[in-house]
This record gives C-alpha cells, structure tokens and sequence, in this order.
C-alpha cells in the first residue's frame, strides 16, 4: 500500500506533471530510458541510442516483443505520438523538436532544430511517458478513459474517490518482472496521517517529499521502517539575490549576506540532518559536472565578522540606531522546513546588524513576484528536480534573455554564452568544461547561494524490500518486493 497526497487529475500521462501523476504514471506506463542512482541512461523501452556528429539526430532502437496491457504491440508510431504528445505541453527538453520520424516499427529518429544534450535524460517515464496511440490518439483524445492503458510492470484495475488499486502485468517486457502481485494506492492528503499510516503498517511506502523532516526524524528510531536516501532526482535549498534593486544589486552585499548564514546550522535546526553543506552551484549528484577548484564550505564559510566588513565597505556601517540594513526575504508557504530555514537566516543575520522580515506566500505569487523582480531582497527556494545542469542554470543562473526563469534579474553575457555552449555540446568531456567555467563565474557574481544540497528520502516499512537509489524511483518498482511475500520468479 502506497501514500499519496492525491490522485492524478488526469489520465494522460504525458499531460500530467504533478507527483502524483509522476507515481501512478511510472506504475503504468514505461519510459524509453531510466536514470540509475549516478544519473545515467539506461535502458528502458530503448534497448541503445545513438546521437548523430551535429547533435541534431537522436536515433533510438526499441526493445522487441512490448504489447501494451490489451495486447496490442509497441511500436515506433507510439513514441513518435508520445513524443509529440509530450512537446505539445511545453518545457525545455523538447523546445527544439523538429520532428520524429518512425522509419520502421522498432526505430525512432528524434530530430532537434538545435543540439540538446540533456534531451535522453527527459526521456523518462516521468517526463516522457510512452503511450498508446490507438488509445488516446485521435481527434477524441481528451476523452476520459475507462482503464488506462501502458506497457509498464502493473496494469489499471479499479479506482475509488481515495484509493487506486493496480495488478501485476504478466505480459512485461522484463522477464520475471514485476515482483509484486497488486500494488494499492491510498491517497491521504495530511502529512501527519501519512505519518501515522505508516508506523502502523497501515501503509508500506511514501515517497520522498512527502514526509517533512521532523517526520523523518521521528522514523529513524522505528525499527519497522527503513529510510532510503537518493530517491529521485536532486534538489538543493538557494538563497536567491535580487540583482536589480539595492542593496543587494551590491555584490558585495550578497557575499556578506552569504557569510552570514549558518549552513551547517540550517541543517542541523530546519532539516534535521537530511543534508549536506553545498560545496559548489551544482548538487554532487551532478558531479561530472561540478567544478573541482570550487569549495563554498570555505570561500562562504559562516563568518560574522568577515560579513560586518564587507557590508561597512559596501556603505552599510554600523548605526548608533540599528538596524544598519533592512532585508526583506520572501518564501513559498507550505515547504517543508524553508520556513524554519527562513527563521534561522533572519536569526543570524540580526548579528550582522540587519532587520530581516520574512514573507511567506503560496508558490505561484512566490515565483510571480520573483519574476517582477519588485519589493524582495532575498528569496529562499528549492532547486527543480534535476538530472542535468542544465535544468538548474534555466531555472535560476540564465537571464531572462537567454531563455532562463531570470529569478534574480542577473544577466551577464559570458554566463549565458557559456552555459548554452554546455547546453549545446552532446559530449561530457566538452560539456564540462563549460560547465566549469560557468560556475565560476556565478560564483564571483553570486546572484544564487547554495544553502544545502538536500537528500531526498522514501520510507517504507521494513518488509519491503528492493529499493536502490535511483534516478527515476517510480521505474524500479518492478524490482520491489514483500520479505515475507517473495515470489518464487525472484
């Protein structure tokens, strides 16, 4: 029995970008390739791919024999609609579509209007599920469907108002595959009775994100349940610098402010120990892309005093009548321990002589006042989910110019250029070095602090077995298990 908040609020995976529909999604429907624990493709519905010398040209071979759950076969016209299906909702991964061709029934070619190397990484079952064309093609495809159906490891059985039940599909394309004979879904929207749900055995599983800190903190004494770090993709809490107005326009501002969080406290007091002090822009997970000469644990170690003189330098000396400095720091409502972080920040920072006042909204005003760039100094975030650094540098390095969210209102022609070279470039070896240069340069402008490179944890009871870290958590389901329960396949 899985925890969920809610149910998917549609039926069209390739529509449906919510957790939720993350979940049921990878439970029903395969994507052409997973992410390991190191972030790396591998095989899913693609058994190879390859990239053309321009990096225009993704040429996928699919595994053979697939039949969608009526039994009808898997083929290169699916994808070819999945995909077009996926880049008709938006996003960057498929911005530079310029068509998919289906040159036979177990080849698809993906032709981009300019080279993106994170394109296979989206190809996932939760961001490019692969669907069945004769189910949801056609001029009625927004209809609602009975039984949805996929190629995945569990078939569609029933749905209530707070409960989805799934069962095993015998005819998986992986031998042996799945594990599980029925797979229950039971939605409970409060955090604190999924809590409960699961100390009681009511549930197995809930997912990471799902649970706060405090909550994970209590399980690690319950010798019923297990923690699982590195479920899904990586995540770091930022503290955000609004460039276009004072003071924090001020370089020098934003390095003292930078100096003045207690990072290691952060973790200790808002997260609880689930997670580490962020080192360089990216988060480790990334690590091929990481710049190796960077250590923010020193250049932006906790330094009070250090802080005070940069902030005098930047005309911000200390006032017979404090404050010296007021700042104001903005923050999405109702996620988990950004509040707590939020209160600790404005703690330290009084030291500094600064009067902080914090403003909590719900995400969407969050992000469209960030946007607007008025009447905010500071903003404490989450970093998207990402498998490549890519997804970070557009959400919150790039300027608005260049295609980014432009959070911060940083814009520098270098950083830009650079970061679309690493975008651009299909190799690794290439792409690092521009990714490492990027990164050093952020790091002299530091439009974005790092605060805390998070770790993303699943609780499950004790008997359920299986789990590994994983890329794409959802996809391995067909490899988890009841102890008491194992199937004689395993």
């Amino acid at each position: 029995m899985l925890a969920l908040a809610a149910l998917p609020t549609t039926q069209l995976p390739a529509l449906g970008s919510a957790p939720d529909s993350t979940a049921i999604g990878c439970l029903i429907w395969s994507g052409l390739i997973t992410l390991d624990r190191r972030l790396e493709p591998q095989p899913e519905l693609a058994r190879a791919w390859s990239w053309s010398p321009d990096g225009l040209r993704l040429t996928l071979s699919l595994a053979p024999g697939v039949r969608w759950h009526d039994g009808q076969p898997l083929t290169a016209a699916d994808v070819k609609f999945s995909i077009e299906t996926a880049a008709g909702r938006g996003g960057r991964a498929l911005a530079r579509l310029d068509g998919v061709d289906a040159p036979d029934g177990g080849t698809v070619i993906v032709r981009l209007s300019r080279s993106y190397a994170p394109l296979l990484t989206a190809l996932t079952c939760a961001e490019v599920p692969v669907i069945p064309r004769h189910v949801y093609g056609g001029a009625d495809a927004g209809r609602p469907v009975a039984a949805p159906v996929g190629s995945g490891p569990f078939r569609w059985e029933r749905q209530s108002e707070a409960r989805l039940e799934l069962v095993r599909n015998r005819d998986y394309f992986k031998p042996g595959l799945p594990y599980l004979d029925r797979v229950a879904v039971r939605v409970i929207p409060e955090a604190a009775a999924r809590l409960r749900a699961l100390e009681t055995g009511d549930v197995d599983h809930v997912a990471a994100g799902l649970l706060a800190p405090d909550a994970l903190a209590a399980l690690r004494i319950n010798t019923d349940v297990r923690l699982h770090e590195g479920a899904g993709l990586p995540r770091s809490a930022l503290l955000v610098f609004n460039t276009r107005r004072p003071p924090t326009h001020d370089r020098r501002v934003r390095h003292a402010l930078a100096m003045g969080v207690n990072r290691q406290r952060l973790i200790e007091g808002a997260w609880l120990g689930f997670g580490s002090v962020a080192r360089t822009p990216l988060h480790p997970m990334l690590r091929w892309a990481q710049n190796p000469s960077l250590d923010f644990t020193r250049r932006f170690a906790f330094n009070p005093t250090g802080a005070r003189a940069l902030l005098a330098q930047a005309g911000h000396p200390p006032r017979e009548t404090p404050p010296r400095l007021g700042v104001r720091l903005l923050y999405p409502a109702g996620v988990s321990a950004l509040g707590g972080a939020a209160a600790l920040i404005r703690d330290t920072w009084a030291s500094l002589g600064l009067e902080t006042t914090l403003e909590a909204a719900d995400s969407a005003a969050v992000f469209e006042q960030a946007r607007a760039g008025g009447g905010w100094d500071t903003l404490l975030i989450l970093s998207p989910p990402a498998a490549d650094p890519d997804v970070v540098a557009a959400a919150v390095y790039l300027s608005a110019s260049a295609g980014g969210a432009g959070l911060s209102g940083y814009a520098n022609a270098t950083t830009d250029d650079v970061l679309a070279q690493g975008t651009d470039r299909v190799a690794r070896n290439e792409r690092r070095k521009y990714y490492t240069h990027a990164q050093s340069l952020i790091a002299d402008d530091l439009p974005v602090f790092p605060l805390i490179d998070l770790a993303q944890v699943d609780a499950a009871r004790d008997a359920l077995r299986g789990f590994q870290p994983s890329g794409t958590p959802w996809a391995a389901w067909d490899r988890i298990w009841r102890e008491a329960e194992a199937p004689a396949r395993r």
